[in-house]
C-alpha cells in the first residue's frame, strides 16, 4: 500500500510479510492467517518489492535453519529496508542446532576409556546431515567438550637441524610420555596450546602422533613456536576417549559416527541434547572485489529483537589469513550474524547466545552499519568485529555505530577473544556499552606493526598480518611507520561511556582498552573501568602499546584494578583521568614505556588505596622487567637500554597531576627526583577530597585540589546502558545502580 498525502519525493510503499510457526510456504504471507512457515520464503517474497520498505513479521518460537539464511544484493534497499522483526511480545529464535537422537547405554567401552564409566555412558548417532562438530548443548546450555591434563612440551630434540628451531616448534613439539596416542580418528582430536605468551591460544587439530618418538604434528602452525611457558600448563588436549571422566562431558567420532556423553542427569535424555549444523545462521553478503578498489554492497538489512543460538565454531585452515596475533582470521564464516560488503545495515535489541563461535561480525566492507541495544552472552568467540581489508589504499570498514550493548561471557572457548574488535576499520564510534566477564580484552583496536612491511624480515610472511598487506596497492618504501601510516585504516574512532569489569580474568598482557599497530586519531574517552583482577602478568587497564601514536586517553575512570591504570607506549596524550587504587599487583600506577616520544601525562588523579601498605609508593613506572621507576636512575655505569634515565623523558610532558597514597601519604624520593629533572613540577601530593571513592562516589568535595591543577571533575552518571535497555540489567552495572542510588550510598556495591 502506499502512504498518502505526502509529496512524490517522499512516497514509500510499506509492505508487511508473516512468518509463523503454523504457517506454510504455500500461502500469501500477507497475514498472520496466511503467514509463511519460514525465513527464507519471506526473503524470497520480499524480492517481489525492490522499492518497498518490507517489514517481515515473525511470530514467536525456534526457527531451526539447516542452511544459512542469505541475503545478498537482490535483496539490497537502496531506498527504505528489509526488516526481520519478532512479532510484539513474542521472540523468534534461529538455530541451527539438531537433536540428537537414539540415545542407548553404552555397553563395551571404547579403547582408553576409564572402568568407572561402565554403566554411566551414553552413545548416539551423529544426526543425518552433519559431518564434524566442536560443540554440543543440552536444553539450550552449551556442555563441556571433554578435557585431558595439562602437560608442557619436552624440550626440543635436535634432531631436526635442516629446519629452523623456531618454525619446527610452531607445528610439531615432543610430548610427555603416555599424553598422546595414535588415535583412529586423530582428525577429531584437538590440542589447545598457549604458544609462549600470555596474550593469545590456539585450537588445532593433529596430522600425525609418532608414539615411538614421543613427537607429534599439528595440521597447520600455531602461532608462534609450542614451548614451555611461565605459568603453565601451555597444552591440553580435548576430544580424546581418555579425556572423558567427569559428569557433563562429551566427545565425538566422525569415524564411526558416534557421540558419547557422561550425562549429569539421564532423566529426560532423548530430545535434549542438541549439536548444529552451521557455523553462520544468517548472512549478508555483497559482491566482494577482494583484489580490486571496489565492491557493491548489499544495503538497508535490519534484523530487530530477533534471538540468535547454537552455531559452531570455525577451524584454522591452510591460507588462512590472521590479524595481530591471530586473534580473528580475516574474512572467516564463524559467527552467528555475518555481514560481508554491506551498508547501512542495523542489527537492533537482539540476543545472541549460546554458541561455538562469535556473535556478529562485519568483514571487509562495512560502511554506515549500527549495532545497538543487543544482548551477546555465554559466547565461545567475539561479541561485535569489524575487520577490514589488510593495510592498503582499500578503506571501506568505518562510520560504524556500537551503543547500548550488553556483552558478558564472550571468549569461553577462544580465551583471546575480545568484547569489541576494530580492525582496520575507523572513524567508528563506540559508546555506553557494558562488557564484563571477558577473559581477554573488553574494546580491542589494532593494525599491523611496522615489522611485518619489512619483506627482508621472517615475519612478513607469517599468517599473522604479514599476509594481509595488499602489496599491488603499497607505493614506496615503507621502512618507518610515517610510511606505513597512510595504510593503518583504525583510526579515529571514538570509545566512550563505556562501563567495564573483571576483564583479563584468564589470559594476560594487553589491556581492557587497547590501541596497538593502529592508525593516529583514536580517543578513549569518559568510560568507566573496574574490578580488574587478574591470573597473568598484565600491563595496563588502558594501553597504547607498540607502534601507537595520536591516540588520546582522557576523562576516564579506573577503579580497583590488579594491574596499571595506565600504560604509554609511544606519542600519546593522557589528561584529566582518575587511576584510583590500582596496581594492586604491581607497583606502578603508570607506565611511560619505551619509545614515549613526547607522551603527556597531565591533569590526571592518581591515588592508591590502603591496600597498598606493603606496596612502594611508586606513581610511575617505566617499562622494563624489573618492576623499575617511571623515570629510573640507571645505576651508575650500567648501560641497559631498559633502564634508561631521565634523559630518556626529556621530551615528554608530566605535571598537573594530583597524587596520594593512603597507604604511605606524601611525596616519596623517587618524586624528588622526578622534580629536580624538570618534571611534575606543578603537581601536588595531597588528598583529592573525594565524596567516598572507595565505595565508588568520585564527586569531589569543596576544596578539592583538583579545581586548582585545572582537573575537570568527574562522575559515571553518563556511563554504561541508557534508560532504553531493560531494567533488569542493573544487575549487572556498577555505573547503573549508582545512578539509581546517587545520594543515598550506603556501602560498596558487590559486583
Amino acid at each position: 500500500m502506499a502512504v498518502f498525502g505526502a509529496s512524490k519525493e517522499s512516497i514509500t510503499l510499506m509492505k508487511k510479510i508473516y512468518v509463523s510457526q503454523d504457517g506454510c510456504d504455500e500461502n500469501r504471507g500477507t497475514s498472520l492467517a496466511e503467514a509463511f512457515a519460514t525465513l527464507e520464503r519471506a526473503k524470497l517474497e520480499a524480492r517481489r518489492f525492490p522499492e518497498a520498505d518490507v517489514t517481515v513479521l515473525v511470530s514467536g518460537g525456534l526457527y531451526q535453519v539447516e542452511k544459512t539464511l542469505l541475503f545478498s544484493l537482490r535483496d539490497s534497499r537502496e531506498k527504505g529496508r528489509l526488516i526481520f522483526k519478532s512479532m510484539e511480545g513474542e521472540t523468534a529464535i534461529i538455530s541451527s542446532g539438531k537433536a540428537v537422537a537414539g540415545w542407548e547405554r553404552v555397553r563395551t567401552l571404547p579403547a582408553g576409556m576409564s572402568s568407572d564409566l561402565i554403566g554411566k555412558l551414553w552413545m548416539a548417532p551423529i544426526p543425518d546431515g552433519i559431518g564434524d562438530f566442536k560443540v554440543m548443548f543440552r536444553d539450550g546450555k552449551r556442555l563441556r567438550r571433554a578435557r585431558g591434563a595439562g602437560f608442557d612440551p619436552l624440550p626440543y630434540s635436535g634432531d631436526h637441524a635442516s629446519e629452523s628451531y623456531y618454525e619446527w616448534r610452531k607445528q610439531n613439539f615432543y610430548y610427555p610420555e603416555g599424553v598422546l596416542r595414535e588415535w583412529k580418528n586423530l582428525r577429531d582430536v584437538e590440542i589447545i596450546v598457549r604458544p609462549r605468551f600470555h596474550w593469545m591460544m590456539n585450537l588445532l587439530t593433529l596430522s600425525h602422533v609418532d608414539e615411538q618418538r614421543g613427537v607429534a604434528r599439528t595440521q597447520v602452525k600455531a602461532t608462534y613456536d609450542m614451548q614451555a611457558i611461565r605459568n603453565g600448563p601451555s597444552m591440553w588436549i580435548e576430544n580424546a576417549p581418555e579425556c572423558l571422566t567427569d559428569p557433563g562431558e562429551w566427545i565425538v567420532d566422525t569415524e564411526t559416527r558416534t557421540i558419547y556423553y557422561y550425562p549429569e542427569d539421564e532423566i529426560g535424555l532423548e530430545g535434549s541434547v542438541t549439536v548444529p549444523s552451521l557455523r553462520v545462521l544468517v548472512k549478508v553478503e555483497g559482491s566482494v572485489d577482494l583484489d580490486g578498489p571496489s565492491d557493491k554492497p548489499v544495503k538497508g538489512i535490519v534484523f530487530d529483537g530477533i534471538e540468535f543460538t547454537q552455531a559452531d565454531r570455525g577451524m584454522w585452515r591452510e591460507g588462512d589469513l590472521g590479524m595481530q596475533h591471530d586473534w580473528e582470521m580475516l574474512d572467516a564464516d564463524d559467527s552467528l550474524l555475518r555481514f560481508r560488503g554491506v551498508e547501512g545495515c542495523k542489527v537492533l535489541n537482539c540476543k545472541f547466545y549460546e554458541t561455538g563461535g562469535s556473535a556478529v561480525r562485519f568483514d571487509l566492507h562495512a560502511r554506515k552499519n549500527l549495532v545497538q541495544g543487543n544482548e551477546i552472552r555465554d559466547i565461545g568467540g567475539a561479541g561485535i568485529a569489524f575487520i577490514g581489508y589488510g593495510p592498503g589504499k582499500k578503506d571501506l570498514n568505518q562510520r560504524n555505530t556500537v551503543c547500548n550493548n550488553h556483552i558478558f561471557r564472550i571468549g569461553q572457548i577462544m580465551w583471546h577473544s575480545h568484547g569489541v574488535i576494530l580492525w582496520q576499520s575507523g572513524d567508528n564510534k563506540v559508546f555506553n556499552n557494558l562488557i564484563h566477564d571477558v577473559p581477554r580484552k573488553a574494546v580491542c583496536m589494532s593494525g599491523v606493526r611496522l615489522w611485518f612491511f619489512d619483506k627482508e624480515d621472517r615475519r612478513s610472511s607469517w599468517r599473522e598480518c604479514g599476509q594481509t598487506i595488499r602489496w599491488h596497492e603499497i607505493d614506496g618504501p615503507t621502512r618507518t611507520w610515517a610510511d606505513v601510516l597512510p595504510y593503518l585504516h583504525t583510526r579515529n574512532n571514538i570509545v566512550e561511556n563505556n562501563e567495564a569489569y573483571h576483564c583479563l580474568s584468564l589470559l594476560g598482557d594487553g589491556g581492557v582498552m587497547n590501541i596497538s599497530g593502529a592508525g593516529r586519531g583514536n580517543v578513549i574517552r569518559r568510560n568507566f573501568i573496574h574490578d580488574i583482577e587478574t591470573k597473568e602478568w598484565t600491563d595496563g587497564t588502558i594501553r597504547t602499546d607498540d607502534y601507537q601514536e595520536g591516540s588520546v586517553i582522557e576523562e576516564n575512570i579506573v577503579w580497583r584494578t590488579d594491574n596499571s591504570g595506565l600504560v604509554l607506549k609511544g606519542e600519546n596524550v593522557a589528561r584529566n583521568n582518575y587511576f584510583i587504587d590500582v596496581a594492586r599487583r604491581e607497583n606502578a600506577a603508570i607506565r611511560i614505556c619505551e619509545n614515549n616520544k613526547k607522551a603527556r601525562v597531565c591533569r590526571n588523579v592518581i591515588i592508591k588505596g590502603e591496600t597498598l601498605a606493603d606496596v612502594r609508593d611508586e606513581f610511575h613506572n617505566q617499562y622494563g622487567w624489573a618492576n623499575l621507576l617511571y623515570a629510573p636512575i640507571a645505576p651508575a655505569g650500567t648501560k641497559d637500554l631498559a633502564c634508561p634515565t631521565l634523559e630518556a623523558l626529556k621530551d615528554c610532558c608530566l605535571d598537573f597531576n594530583l597524587f596520594y597514597s593512603y597507604a604511605e601519604g606524601g611525596m616519596t624520593s623517587e618524586m624528588v627526583d622526578y622534580l629536580a629533572a624538570g618534571h611534575e613540577s606543578n603537581s601536588e601530593f595531597s588528598l583529592p577530597l573525594f565524596e567516598h571513592w572507595e565505595k565508588g562516589d568520585f564527586r569531589t568535595r569543596e576544596g578539592s585540589p583538583v579545581y586548582s591543577l585545572g582537573i575537570r571533575p568527574l562522575t559515571i552518571e553518563e556511563v554504561g546502558l541508557t534508560e532504553d535497555f531493560p531494567v533488569w540489567f542493573r544487575a549487572y552495572s556498577y555505573s547503573r545502580r549508582w545512578r539509581d542510588n546517587l545520594g543515598m550510598l550506603q556501602g560498596s556495591f558487590a559486583v
